[in-house]
């Protein structure tokens, strides 16, 4: 099973993946910086919980761990953070 973005709905790609600081659900994280930016600071919810979240808050994920997605829930296991971004 291939993940979808909770920004956008479409399937997850390897090269452009984070998490949602609030809900931990997975998105494209180009899509979630765009989302973020082009609205007012007070608008800027994550789409599942509509907790507050800023662009510094989300980290660009490398390596994501895909088969982790087939058998569980809890995303924070399968990171691995790109320190860099």
């Amino acid at each position: 099973t291939i993940p979808f973005c909770v920004i956008t709905g479409r399937h997850m790609v390897k090269e452009d993946w984070c998490i949602c600081p609030n809900s931990g659900m997975p998105a494209l994280y180009s899509e979630y910086v765009k989302y973020l930016t082009e609205l007012v600071a007070e608008e800027r919810v994550d789409p599942i919980l509509g907790l507050a979240v800023t662009v510094d808050q989300l980290v660009h994920v490398t390596n994501p761990d895909l088969t982790f997605f087939s058998s569980t829930d809890n995303t924070a296991d399968c990171l691995e953070l790109d320190e860099d971004l």
